[in-house]
């Protein structure tokens, strides 16, 4: 995520939950979503569950 990138909003998502409540979808300044883990704050591709899987883990 650049430097001047900031969240317009969270979004809803149904995707799958155990994955999912570690993280928040939010829709970034320049139009695109990204995952926030709500336990650091880091952005993380929100493409994959997979990826989030193994950020949830760590």
């Amino acid at each position: 995520m650049a430097c001047n990138d900031e969240i317009v909003m969270v979004l809803e998502t149904k995707q799958n939950p155990s994955i999912w409540k570690h993280f928040d979808l939010c829709l970034i300044t320049d139009n695109h979503e990204m995952a926030s883990c709500k336990g650091c704050g880091k952005f993380i591709k929100a493409a994959a569950n997979s990826i989030l899987v193994t950020g949830s883990n760590g």
